[in-house]
């Protein structure tokens, strides 16, 4: 494991091959986003799909994209992609990334108090039109048919999406024939059943 950023008590073990040497069972390891896409891949609102991103709004952000024919989209050495990383604006803090203007910087759920309203509350509108930049960056990436939603800021979801819906109902220059289905995500703990998902997948052998 390697992530001194937010994990930097475990980054540098491989606590994997540890449990797996003294339990005697498969030991599966993975990134959590990764793991809660498969969850909504297989039982949850992804499981329509033929390639599905999964937006986890969080603390971070974090991103998984799994296809139906080529299963899960890994970087090289299992490195995990960092698309909640990608650049959406000029102005912002400075992230961890070393980037300004990154989309977990200006929409997690740490961004949040930016787009508060001393009068209405949070300007929902506002954290829509950054959101939705960053969902134009995973759509043109990865073209998705279906982009899932979870963690805590999508408890919001009926806040920010029909903004995200009217962005995209304007014909794409592209060529695509029909933007992606926006949904929140169903399962109470994607992570938890993507996780027994994945475990099934390495004992039968399925490494994808």
């Amino acid at each position: 494991m390697h992530n001194p950023y937010t994990l930097p008590d475990w980054s540098g073990s491989d606590w994997a091959d540890e449990l797996e040497s003294k339990m005697g069972i498969p030991v599966v390891v993975d990134n959590d986003a990764m793991g809660a896409a498969f969850g909504e891949f297989a039982l949850g609102a992804g499981r329509s799909a033929e390639v599905m991103c999964l937006v986890m709004l969080g603390t971070g952000i974090g991103v998984a994209v799994v296809s139906r024919r080529f299963g899960a989209l890994r970087g090289a050495g299992a490195f995990h992609p960092e698309a909640g990383h990608v650049l959406v604006s000029t102005e912002g803090e400075r992230c961890y990334c070393g980037q300004v203007g990154c989309w977990e910087e200006l929409c997690s759920g740490e961004s949040i108090p930016r787009y508060w309203t001393t009068d209405d509350g949070i300007d929902w509108d506002a954290y829509a039109r950054m959101l939705a930049r960053g969902i134009c960056n995973l759509s043109r990436s990865y073209a998705p048919n279906i982009i899932v939603f979870g963690g805590g800021v999508s408890d919001n979801f009926d806040d920010f999406a029909p903004w995200l819906r009217a962005s995209f109902a304007e014909p794409d220059p592209m060529g695509r024939p029909e933007p992606p289905l926006f949904v929140r995500a169903e399962l109470d703990q994607p992570g938890t059943t993507g996780a027994a998902y994945l475990a099934d997948r390495a004992i039968r052998g399925d490494t994808r």
